[in-house]
């Protein structure tokens, strides 16, 4: 359940050095998380849509020859000189997986935002996506979605999300 905004404080004066040292501190704490937060989701969408990008190319592409570990190659040789961050072949090829293990992202890049895509891109980070996707023991793949929404929802929380193997990892 997504938190209701509060209402901002009042901005009272420092009444003495520390003071102002304490609050410029929890200011820029505040704003660092939050621009973490950001930057963190916008990364992760833009897994995705990388991901969704390769599939529809290698769905409607005229040169079928392109196909499969050769498209990758080229495409990840090309992004790396264009100066493309984090898009060697083996990134291409996690979020492809991520792309196919998470449609239901595509309705926080599309208009109409839905609830369980915005959920879980505000609530986890590519890492913990990375984590859940690699699940393919095919008992286990309902419980990827469980555990995501759970995750998700923890974090928005400001709880620890959950996550396979109780590994916390980092964001990217």
């Amino acid at each position: 359940m997504p938190r209701k905004p509060t209402k901002p404080k009042a901005l009272q004066v420092a009444p003495n050095f520390d003071a102002l040292v304490g609050a410029v501190r929890q200011v820029h704490e505040h704003s660092a998380a939050a621009a973490s937060r950001a930057v963190n989701v916008r990364l992760t969408l833009r897994n995705w849509a990388i991901g969704c990008y390769i599939v529809e190319y290698e769905q409607n592409c005229a040169d079928r020859a392109e196909y499969g570990a050769e498209l990758l190659d080229r495409l990840a040789d090309h992004l790396s000189r264009t100066g493309v961050n984090r898009t060697d072949v083996r990134e291409l090829r996690r979020y492809l997986k991520f792309y196919a293990v998470n449609p239901q992202i595509r309705e926080s890049v599309t208009p109409g935002l839905g609830a369980d895509g915005k959920t879980l891109v505000t609530g986890l980070s590519f890492t913990h996506f990375g984590e859940l996707i690699e699940i393919e023991d095919p008992l286990k793949i309902d419980s990827r979605l469980f555990v995501s929404k759970i995750s998700a929802q923890n974090a928005q929380q400001g709880r620890s999300p959950a996550v396979p193997g109780g590994k916390a990892p980092r964001d990217e």
